[in-house]
């Protein structure tokens, strides 16, 4: 049986094709970058679990703890090999399942979560720049200096009023 050329590049194409296909059924276009995030490190946990316990059947010497550090950095780089390559493991999509499931990944979803996550940013950023008064102000509070002139001394009560 020979394969031609032409059949042999459909079957390269077909695992994307039907990577690509999977997408769009299970909609995670529709699923926030923090819950993959959260999938993906999920599933290279248990692949380096996985490496590590596969690792302990196999008789070794002693190591040194410098061999062993060695070993655990190349047992994490073989576990996100493993899961970023191909499609990963396939436990991804099953965790995603778990926590963000089919049913609520809709573009109205979708478009509540990003309208929430500008708006955590902006009061994030509005926190941050409260505490930076607060911090001003303190500092000019703590600073211990007597003014020598009247024009000084309005000057400190003016600073103290703002930061207040």
């Amino acid at each position: 049986m020979s394969i031609k050329a032409s059949n042999l590049g459909e079957m390269v194409k077909s695992p994307i094709k039907r990577s690509q296909t999977l997408n769009q059924l299970d909609n995670l276009h529709l699923v926030p970058d923090p819950y993959k995030k959260v999938a993906a490190g999920m599933e290279r946990q248990f692949a380096d679990f996985m490496i590590q316990q596969m690792n302990k059947t196999v008789g070794d010497e002693t190591q040194s703890s410098g061999e062993q550090f060695y070993k655990s950095l190349q047992d994490s780089e073989r576990a996100r090999i493993l899961t970023e390559k191909d499609g990963g493991l396939g436990l991804q999509r099953l965790i995603l399942e778990q926590i963000y499931p089919k049913n609520q990944r809709t573009q109205e979803n979708y478009k509540r979560y990003m309208a929430n996550e500008q708006a955590l940013q902006k009061i994030s950023q509005r926190n941050k720049q409260i505490q930076i008064n607060k911090d001003k102000g303190q500092l000019i509070k703590n600073i211990d200096l007597e003014p020598q002139t009247k024009d000084s001394k309005e000057q400190i009560r003016l600073k103290e009023k703002v930061y207040e």
